[in-house]
């Protein structure tokens, strides 16, 4: 008899290959603002855009002016002169760019097969905007495989807070925590959600596909808060 009913997957670099995507819509911001959004630039805007998604983890920031804040930053950085307007326009612009990065961690969509077929039940747990992580998932080849999706940005909370996966709970119908299992590739948004939550948790760890285009996968059936 399997252990967990419930397959709680984060999107971003667990299902879907997120950096392909962010450098994708980064660099197609080229064609109006030409200059600003340059490959070789890309690394700068990263750092920044991991950094604010962090702050919104942790409460710092809310998500409206995250879609803008993280590129006045970016310019700043560079030292680029441009209007608050111009910034605005971009933080609008680039999540319409962002949403058509569709592309799959490799096995995912395998791997999803799988686990439907054995009777699992997949669900997409994310802190992306709704707008881009609905569009991305409903054009992806692996919309056949979840159930339902659940954003931060209509639940109201954030991962880690242990109440968005109380609320993800909640719709599903069934609090058994022993009944779930999360999944993803965040040691702070999914694994130390999952502790606060009294939930399973499995580390999807990608980092060696940039090094030596292999990945592993560390579970910890107990997880624990790491700092």
């Amino acid at each position: 008899m399997m252990k967990y009913k419930y397959l709680l997957f984060d999107a971003d670099n667990t299902l879907f290959d997120f950096d392909a995507a962010e450098l994708q819509a980064f660099k197609s911001l080229n064609d109006i603002y030409p200059g600003m959004f340059l490959q070789d630039y890309f690394s700068v805007y990263h750092e920044i855009n991991d950094g604010i998604w962090k702050e919104l983890e942790q409460g710092e920031i809310e998500r409206a002016e995250l879609k803008t804040e993280r590129f006045r930053r970016y310019a700043e950085r560079m030292n680029f002169e441009i209007s608050d307007r111009d910034i605005e326009r971009i933080g609008m612009e680039y999540p319409s760019r962002l949403k058509k990065g569709t592309r799959l961690i490799d096995g995912a969509a395998a791997v999803l097969d799988l686990l439907t077929k054995a009777s699992y039940s997949a669900y997409i747990v994310t802190n992306g905007l709704s707008e881009v992580q609905r569009a991305r998932v409903n054009a992806s080849e692996i919309k056949k495989y979840v159930t339902n999706t659940y954003v931060s940005e209509e639940i109201g909370y954030s991962k880690p807070d242990k109440r968005f996966f109380e609320a993800v709970m909640n719709d599903i119908g069934d609090e058994r925590h022993e009944q779930y299992l999360v999944i993803g590739d965040s040691l702070t948004s999914d694994i130390d959600g999952a502790a606060a939550a009294e939930i399973d948790a499995c580390f999807f760890f990608s980092g060696w596909s940039k090094l030596r285009r292999t990945r592993r996968k560390v579970c910890d059936k107990k997880p624990r808060r790491t700092g």
